[in-house]
């Protein structure tokens, strides 16, 4: 069962340990790199952008720099703080993904790297429709998960104390109903296994949708 208040502690307390081993983790991992950089290729240079589970907003700062307008949120007020602090031409403020603050239609691409991952199947369903009903017609999504079944309990979380969460492992089958469910279109689902030594040693999926 998802609980908001204890993920939210955790990143509260973890957010500068969690910045120190991730912010610069993109420069490891080229197939991510490549997948961001089509991404942003799909992007208008005036249309906006949302990052959710932004983190400490390395995601948004690789896309700030391919020429993205990008902005981020994080439910974490301490990650937004540490997003800003690195990212100081970056908007963040501290928001929930399964209520964004946007309009209707409003927003032409979301972002969401590993940002589901405290949440089990009916939450990751409540978060692709708010998604969905944010989205302008043509608008894109892209986001990440580990694969694999069932939960890992995490106790002090990069060894900081009470810093205790659930992570979700997701079998993809799963997540491609729920797309199929609401009526979203797949451009690409892809899998690749990790980088070993470099990353948690899970397989991981990435998809891409669109919104007809």
């Amino acid at each position: 069962m998802y609980d908001k208040n204890q993920v939210t502690r955790c990143y509260d307390l973890a957010a500068e340990a969690y910045a120190n081993r991730f912010f610069n983790e993109l420069a490891g991992k080229p197939f991510d790199r490549n997948i961001l950089t089509w991404f942003s290729r799909l992007i208008p240079g005036h249309e906006k952008v949302i990052e959710t589970g932004c983190g400490p907003g390395e995601i948004a700062r690789f896309l700030k720099d391919q020429g993205v307008n990008i902005s981020g949120i994080d439910i974490s007020q301490n990650m937004i703080n540490m997003a800003k602090r690195l990212n100081p031409d970056i908007d963040f403020t501290q928001g929930d993904m399964l209520n964004l603050k946007l309009e209707n239609d409003s927003i032409f691409g979301i972002v969401a790297f590993y940002a589901i991952v405290h949440f089990t199947l009916p939450e990751v369903k409540l978060a692709l429709q708010e998604f969905k009903r944010a989205l302008k017609p043509g608008g894109y999504i892209l986001f990440s998960f580990h694969i694999g079944s069932g939960v890992l309990p995490v106790k002090d979380f990069l060894e900081q104390k009470n810093a205790d969460a659930d992570f979700v492992l997701f079998q993809v089958e799963d997540i491609v109903k729920i797309i199929d469910d609401l009526g979203l279109d797949r451009q690409e689902v892809i899998t690749r296994y990790p980088y070993i030594g470099r990353e948690y040693e899970s397989k991981r999926a990435y998809i891409l949708l669109k919104k007809k």
